[in-house]
């Protein structure tokens, strides 16, 4: 029983630890991910955008926000 008990432990000790440069990339994935969708949403005709529920107006509102401006922090 012991050894169940010290795997326990070592398996709630074991944090994962990201190296800087690994938080830098997912940074700038974090950023760069949200501007693809966006520039897509801008290549869509009137058509697939009626399809999908937008106006060319919302379109033009979302594919113009500036890039620090992530989904998850949209205030809808």
């Amino acid at each position: 029983m012991p050894a169940l008990r010290s795997s326990a432990v070592i398996a709630r000790g074991a944090r994962r630890r990201f190296s800087p440069i690994a938080l830098v990339a997912q940074f700038i994935t974090r950023m760069v991910a949200p501007r693809r969708s966006r520039a897509a949403l801008a290549r869509l005709t009137d058509a697939q955008l009626k399809d999908i529920g937008i106006t060319r107006r919302e379109a033009w509102s979302e594919t113009n926000r500036p890039f620090w401006e992530l989904p998850e922090r949209h205030r809808w």
